[in-house]
């Protein structure tokens, strides 16, 4: 049973809308983890995609960028979606 989270309830949506979208636009499923410690909690949208190569992890954060390979899906993105997610996360405390 996780504590009751203080948190801004636009900004967490925000977040978890924009992952959650990202994960089913290119993985078809996703699932929410939540963790629990002393001092923080953690949420995750874990899917099954592609993946992200580890030289792209900052930079699929940056306002309208999309991978090479996701410009040929028709996704209908724009690339905003994961820095949305980002800034949302970093106005509640969060990375």
């Amino acid at each position: 049973q996780c504590k009751p989270l203080k948190t801004q309830p636009m900004a967490l949506r925000s977040c978890l809308q924009n992952l959650v979208d990202n994960a089913l636009r290119y993985a078809g499923s996703a699932r929410i983890v939540i963790e629990d410690s002393a001092d923080h909690v953690r949420i995750s949208v874990v899917d099954h995609g592609p993946g992200i190569a580890p030289e792209f992890h900052e930079t699929v954060f940056e306002p309208f960028y999309r991978l090479e390979g996701s410009r040929n899906r028709n996704s209908g993105g724009i690339g905003m979606g994961m820095s949305i997610a980002r800034e949302a996360a970093r106005r509640i405390g969060g990375e």
